[in-house]
């Protein structure tokens, strides 16, 4: 289980911390709040996690505050490599996606954006990837992540796409990430564990 919850410490604390775990990242505390740092953070241990298990090619990031839809199992079978993405929005509530820029992974469609998609609550983000962002010598963050991850950001920009049909419906809710042992491994959204979004995982998985 991952998450880090930056909401009631203060910038100094964070900083503390994260030159502690992540040494070559700096945030803009200016710009961003400890929310959004905490955010970023929750993310980025579940991508330290992927990188260091060479055996996953992909992670799939869940918020708790969705509800699954019955055809998720297969959904994450087919993208268990999500080359040629960086990252495969599970759905989206934005319609900056392309009905016709897509391209083939598995047996499914994945689209291409034709504008900045504002969404973490669900995707696949690859391996190699994960380890480009957390290998770089210095990796200086100014955007929310899904600002960056959404295409809002410019080195090193994700290649992104997204399913058009909707894998998830987003309610209100915390946002960091939980993992569990799954092909390829899942991360599931958590500041408080949910009995009812556990059980759905089991279900579908």
């Amino acid at each position: 289980r991952f998450g880090f919850d930056g909401r009631t410490l203060t910038m100094a604390a964070i900083g503390e911390w994260t030159r502690r775990h992540f040494p070559n990242l700096e945030f803009d505390t200016e710009r961003l709040s400890g929310a959004e740092v905490g955010c970023w953070l929750s993310h980025l241990l579940a991508w330290r996690w992927l990188r260091d298990n060479t055996t996953t090619p992909a992670f799939v990031v869940i918020e708790d505050d969705v509800v699954l839809s019955a055809g998720l199992a297969a959904t994450l079978r087919a993208l268990v490599d999500p080359a040629p993405y960086d990252l495969v929005y599970l759905g989206t509530s934005s319609r900056n996606i392309s009905t016709r820029r897509r391209g083939r992974v598995g047996n499914r469609w994945v689209h291409e954006p034709v504008g900045t998609v504002l969404n973490t609550w669900g995707y696949v983000v690859s391996r190699t990837y994960a380890g480009r962002i957390l290998d770089l010598p210095r990796f200086s963050i100014r955007v929310p992540i899904d600002h960056f991850l959404g295409g809002n950001s410019h080195t090193p920009q994700p290649r992104i796409g997204g399913l058009r049909q909707v894998q998830r419906q987003q309610r209100q809710g915390a946002q960091c990430v939980q993992q569990q042992a799954h092909q390829p491994a899942v991360a599931r959204g958590c500041c408080t564990r949910r009995a009812n979004l556990d059980r759905g995982l089991d279900q579908v998985l």
